[in-house]
Formats: C-alpha cells, structure tokens, sequence
C-alpha cells in the first residue's frame, strides 16, 4: 500500500486538506490537523476522492480529530468520499457523527 499524500490549501481562512491513498492512523495527518486546530474556530476539510481504502486504525482517528475540533470550537467536515469511504461510514453508522458533503464546493459554502 502506498503512504498517505496530504496536500493543504487555504481557501477563505478554511484549511483544506486534500488526502490520496490508504487512510490507517497517520501520524503526519494528526499533527498537521492537531496544529491547525491549535487556531480559534479552525475550520477545516478532509477531501476524500483520492481515499480508496480506510483501515479501522484510519477510522478512529478520524472520529478523535473530529471529536476535537467539536471540544475546542472548530470544525472539521469531509468532503467527496469515495464510494467505499461511504460505504465505510454508512455500515458502521458514522456518517450521523460526521458531516459529510458530496463536493469540495458544498462543504466550503457549508463553512463560509
């Protein structure tokens, strides 16, 4: 398997995070989303589309970023999962935990 990208971008003082490759727990995306999240209602996206494969060590670590941008004020949404990311958060229910948009677009105007 190949090691997770992560490419950032700022857009409207949102944080994009833009991810290609299998999502298992990452130490490099912790730090960089524990970094941004250390700013005053950080908003961020996790950009799904390149994720083909999540791993339950991926999953959690997803719910404990998102649990901490809900703890320290900010936000964290994703956007444009691949069919299996969706997969993923439907069967273990986790698309009620998560926001979830369908487009990169729909998530930003979500945070604007």
């Amino acid at each position: 398997m190949e090691p997770l990208k992560i490419e950032f971008e700022e857009r409207d003082r949102v944080s994009i995070l833009k991810l290609d490759g299998y999502l298992q727990g990452n130490d490099e995306l912790s730090e960089k989303i524990d970094g941004l999240l250390e700013k005053e209602n950080c908003r961020i996206v996790l950009e799904l589309s390149q994720v083909h494969l999540i791993n339950s060590a991926g999953l959690g670590e997803l719910v404990r970023l998102a649990a901490q941008a809900n703890s320290q004020g900010g936000r964290l949404v994703f956007a444009n999962p691949t069919p299996f990311v969706e997969g993923v958060l439907k069967t273990t229910r986790l698309d009620r935990f998560f926001e979830v948009h369908e487009t990169l677009e729909t998530a930003l105007r979500t945070l604007a």
